[in-house]
């Protein structure tokens, strides 16, 4: 499969920057950003003038084996940065509402979608407990430097002000990386059939593969990572080593 990421637009010529922004024209094989291929004016792409649909599928075209391996081993990375965006969030509940002009999907992909997202919300919740224990341990720890004089002399506002930025951050993302891992676990069971749906599709889009297995591999990845790193975590701490 072509990669899209990186290509410029056939209309307004700015490179596109992810695969949940832009597809290739189904008829030509253009790139086009979805808000210039659904313009007011109603055109469509601008090459070949295939009608607005912005829920077409990718155009597949040949890549050579280099290409193939670098799309895979960019998907973790892929997946990683929309785990922690909130517009990838908000985006993906939506995706069992058809586009324009497209018809209704299939009630039992509906169906499977909801439990995708109602596990990713369980997990989210999940993520704000963790988000605030992580705040609040932060204010901790902040509170007993405070205390010390010797430490909170040594302290600079420089210093003050990019740990607050961290604990921002960190505490925004986690929620969203939850819910991503929930997601993640309830797509690693799902029917086969579901994922080769338009429903199916615009989930592989997150995660930034086209290939079903590929899909299930990187969500098995996931699902046994923070485990792992955590196991070794509190192996490291019983052993002396941390």
């Amino acid at each position: 499969m072509q990669q899209l990421v990186g290509q410029n637009c056939a209309r307004c010529g700015e490179g596109v920057r992810s695969e949940l922004d832009a597809r290739f024209c189904r008829q030509c094989g253009s790139p086009v950003h979805d808000h210039c291929m659904t313009p007011a004016n109603g055109e469509g792409c601008p090459t070949c003038g295939a009608p607005p649909r912005p829920d077409v599928a990718a155009v597949s075209k040949p890549a050579d084996g280099d290409t193939a391996r670098q799309q895979q081993a960019g998907s973790l990375a892929a997946l990683f940065a929309r785990a922690v965006s909130w517009g990838g969030f908000q985006k993906s509940q939506q995706f069992d509402v058809p586009g324009e002009g497209e018809p209704a999907y299939d009630p039992g992909h509906v169906a499977t979608h909801r439990i995708i997202v109602r596990v990713g919300k369980v997990c989210g919740a999940v993520g704000i407990v963790v988000a605030g224990l992580f705040v609040f341990a932060c204010l901790l720890v902040a509170g007993a430097s405070a205390a010390s004089p010797d430490r909170a002399s040594g302290v600079s506002v420089r210093t003050v002000i990019w740990g607050t930025l961290f604990v921002i951050l960190i505490a925004a993302a986690t929620p969203v990386a939850f819910y991503f891992y929930g997601t993640s676990v309830a797509l690693l069971f799902a029917p086969s059939d579901f994922l080769r749906g338009p429903i199916g599709r615009k989930w592989l889009k997150v995660a930034g593969v086209k290939g079903i297995a590929v899909a299930r591999v990187l969500c098995f990845v996931l699902l046994i990572a923070p485990p792992a790193l955590i196991a070794l975590l509190v192996l490291l701490a019983v052993s002396g080593a941390i």
